[in-house]
């Protein structure tokens, strides 16, 4: 008969503790990037605008979703 042996579970704290902190920082660059693209689109005109498929109302949708100030 085999004998089973189990290893104890390893400590992995340090390891996911700056690969969530980098995680964090990663998506909190994205949305400042993504406020920053819908504030210049918010700048064009409604012709523009509509040109690209879009409404003023759909951007300033997508510019709170992201946590942003129209």
């Amino acid at each position: 008969m085999t004998a089973i042996t189990t290893r104890p579970a390893e400590i992995t704290l340090p390891a996911t503790l700056p690969a969530r902190i980098a995680a964090r920082i990663a998506t909190a660059i994205a949305r400042a990037r993504a406020r920053r693209a819908y504030r210049q689109l918010l700048e064009r005109e409604d012709h523009v605008l509509s040109d690209m498929g879009l409404s003023r109302r759909e951007v300033r949708k997508a510019l709170i979703e992201c946590g942003g100030r129209p």
